[in-house]
């Protein structure tokens, strides 16, 4: 059986050849974007279980979280008025000044006090007889501690005057003055403070 000749010209052939793999590579790669595509969509569907998932953790956790903060901030505060019951216990012995002024200065020193204390001085109140010019022990009814330092702001004075009424280590704790200066740190707030003790 003779085979009919091929009359197309072979240009136009290899046109038709071209064009018919691009199709065929056409398909290939519409295949290939859909498979990838559908990939996509199942990560992400997976990817929004677990975010919800994590969402509701983090939901039943937060009781937990609450619990644990309260708990430090309870171990803190035991913390400190242990501290402060030990101090009153040593301070029913010994020099009670040298003794106060060593709590405030373990009290000013706190990270969070912001504060720093330049001069304290210590001086008795309250003479007994007018024109007494003369101390002595049955005439002194209180001491008093002048205390003067610079601090951050204002909320940082109101924060260590707070602290010493607090402690319940004096009878009266008295903020004098607090005005602004300059420091090298910058703009600051000088204070003075009394506390008054027997």
């Amino acid at each position: 059986m003779n085979e009919s000749p091929n009359l197309v010209p072979l240009p136009f052939r290899r046109r038709l050849l071209i064009r018919r793999r691009m199709r065929q590579w056409l398909g290939v790669w519409l295949l290939s974007a859909l498979a990838l595509g559908s990939a996509a969509v199942g990560e992400y569907s997976y990817l929004a279980r677990l975010r919800s998932t994590l969402v509701e953790r983090q939901h039943q956790c937060e009781p937990l979280r609450k619990t644990e903060h309260d708990t430090q901030q309870a171990n803190q505060r035991l913390a400190e008025v242990r501290e402060r019951s030990a101090f009153l216990t040593t301070l029913q012995h010994g020099d009670r000044p040298a003794q106060l002024l060593g709590f405030i200065g373990r009290f000013a020193c706190r990270p969070q006090q912001l504060i720093h204390l330049d001069e304290c001085d210590l001086s008795t109140t309250g003479l007994a007889a007018s024109g007494q010019t003369t101390a002595t022990p049955h005439s002194i009814t209180g001491r008093q501690l002048l205390l003067k330092g610079i601090a951050i702001d204002d909320l940082a004075v109101a924060r260590f005057v707070s602290g010493l009424r607090e402690a319940d280590l004096f009878d009266d704790v008295m903020l004098k003055s607090s005005i602004d200066a300059v420091d090298d740190a910058g703009a600051v707030r000088r204070f003075e403070v009394t506390c008054e003790y027997r």
